[in-house]
């Protein structure tokens, strides 16, 4: 693991004492699918006190080891800031839709 991948991840833990990740929904690419999107929340608890929460999205590749278990052996997750609501129209179609910036 690189150095700055390391400064990267202790800097995420520098205010925040807890994460408790909820996925909601899982989303499999397709049918027999290795790939899956997810979908839920983080809470974080601050070291100086409070609770805070976000939603979050996430891609994962899993697979099947000896004796049957399934595992992920890859997992990125993406923080979802919301953004106003936009009209959106597409084919002919137009509806509401929360736009939502992921910051990628």
């Amino acid at each position: 693991m690189g150095v700055e991948i390391l400064a990267l991840r202790k800097s995420m833990w520098e205010k925040v004492s807890t994460r408790t990740h909820k996925p909601l929904q899982v989303f499999p690419f397709g049918p027999k699918s290795d790939e899956v999107m997810l979908y839920g929340t983080v809470k974080y608890g601050f070291k100086a006190g409070g609770e805070s929460s976000k939603d979050w999205a996430a891609r994962a590749h899993l697979v099947k080891e000896d004796g049957g278990k399934v595992k992920m052996n890859f997992y990125q997750v993406y923080l979802v800031r919301h953004s106003p609501p936009v009209r959106v129209r597409i084919c002919g179609f137009e509806a509401n839709h929360d736009a939502q910036d992921t910051g990628a």
